[in-house]
């Protein structure tokens, strides 16, 4: 002590002089001073006073959980409680103190399904008093825990290259088990398995992984797909558009033609391995009779697919509409003199002396083709190109706006001459 005295006094010799508070009763001063700090160091190196400390945030504990389980219950909500405990101690043992040394649990044996307040128990080190623990209890929902076979589904993601599509994937197992709480467990719908597409021109196969959804599609946290991997066989088809091809059997009535056939669709995509599809050029419908039919008429027709072969875009039953007409008929007569010369070179001139004086066009067309045709469409021609001074026989041409059935001209065919034109210009 008195060496502790000697540095003090040492240490503060210069302020001495200047300042008052040394300049009287220096000693009892000093003394005082010392006093006070060995008293400080006693009360806190050898007294050690308790203290009191709070604690935020501490976790509970949840104790017989597999208990639990095993009395076919489950933790639904909220698992990860925390409580704000208030200890008391010396401070020594206070400064030492971990979240970890404080245990906070809870007993979950005995509980019965849904909504259960439980209470909390705590320890602490030795010296150390828990002197309060906010909340006391806390309210933990019980659910049971139930099985239930839901069905697996393929969803695709990506897209395939163009000109291929997935055909329906084979599913093993087709059904799993979804284990877990009767509220999660009633919520899901199917099992997915996603299955990514994307530059896929061949099959498709191997183990997938599974996930609970629900309605929505959403994933279902909280349940156990107790199969873990299935197995996916998805063969990538060929997909093309093709035209359908009627076949008609038989004639109609006589004096009646078809002169009109649609399909609706004209076309089909169809769909199937790419060796098959490849081949396809056309998709034939089944045979239509139309032996005697003397009017228009609609008619559902049937595809003939090829084995492996589908149409998946066909969203109605194709038909065919075959419009039946009447077959008409019209007589014209021509003088030679509205016969018109083609080509004929300007030193030549024809002779049709021998052409007779009328000229009889019978047409045979149906209905709604021949019904405007008029005398002033048909152009009735020789074609004389190259034709030199002689005597000739040809059939005579003929142009018109129309394609008839069938043409008639009396006379088929015309004698003529070329001779030289002695009134022509020749220069």
């Amino acid at each position: 002590m008195n060496n502790f005295v000697a540095l003090i006094k040492e240490r503060t010799g210069m302020y001495m002089e200047k300042s008052r508070f040394f300049n009287k009763n220096f000693t009892p001063k000093v003394v005082s001073i010392i006093f006070a700090l060995v008293m400080w160091l006693y009360v806190m190196g050898e007294v050690n006073p308790e203290s009191i400390q709070e604690w935020k945030n501490v976790r509970v504990e949840l104790l017989n959980i597999e208990e639990l389980r095993q009395s076919g219950l489950t933790i639904i909500g909220q698992t990860d409680f925390t409580v704000n405990v208030r200890v008391k101690g010396k401070r020594t043992e206070l400064n030492k103190l971990t979240s970890n040394d404080m245990r906070v649990t809870a007993d979950l044996r005995g509980f019965k399904k849904g909504v259960n307040s439980v209470s909390l128990e705590y320890s602490a080190p030795t010296n150390i008093i828990i002197e309060d623990i906010s909340p006391k209890e806390i309210k933990v929902t019980f659910d049971e825990i139930v099985k239930r076979q839901k069905p697996v589904m393929v969803q695709t993601v990506g897209t395939t290259v163009e000109g291929y599509e997935p055909a329906t994937a084979i599913v093993s197992p087709s059904e799993v088990i979804v284990e877990g709480p009767e509220t999660l467990v009633n919520t899901v719908t199917m099992v997915v398995v996603d299955v990514n597409l994307s530059d896929r021109v061949e099959d498709i196969k191997g183990k997938f992984p599974l996930k609970a959804v629900n309605q929505e599609g959403k994933e279902v946290i909280g349940v156990e797909v107790q199969t873990k991997l299935v197995e996916i066989i998805m063969p990538m088809f060929k997909i093309k558009e093709v035209p359908i091809v009627l076949e008609l059997l038989g004639n109609p009535q006589t004096g009646f033609k078809i002169s009109n056939s649609l399909t609706d669709p004209s076309s089909v995509v169809i769909k199937g391995p790419g060796s098959i599809v490849d081949q396809i050029s056309e998709i034939k419908a089944t045979a239509i009779s139309v032996e005697g039919v003397v009017e228009t008429f609609t008619q559902d027709i049937v595809l003939e697919l090829p084995e492996g072969i589908t149409v998946p875009y066909l969203d109605k039953t194709p038909s065919m509409t075959l419009t039946v007409e009447k077959i008409l008929k019209k007589e014209f007569t021509y003088s030679k003199d509205e016969i018109v010369i083609d080509n004929l070179e300007s030193r030549h001139k024809l002779d049709l002396r021998e052409v007779p004086d009328n000229i009889k066009v019978e047409i045979e067309a149906v209905e709604s083709v021949i019904k405007d045709l008029e005398k002033e469409d048909i152009l009735l021609y020789i074609n004389a190109s190259g034709l030199q001074e002689g005597k000739y026989s040809t059939k005579l041409l003929y142009n018109m706006p129309i394609i008839p059935d069938k043409i008639v001209i009396t006379p088929s065919n015309i004698d003529f001459e070329i001779i030289f034109d002695a009134g022509s210009n020749t220069g």
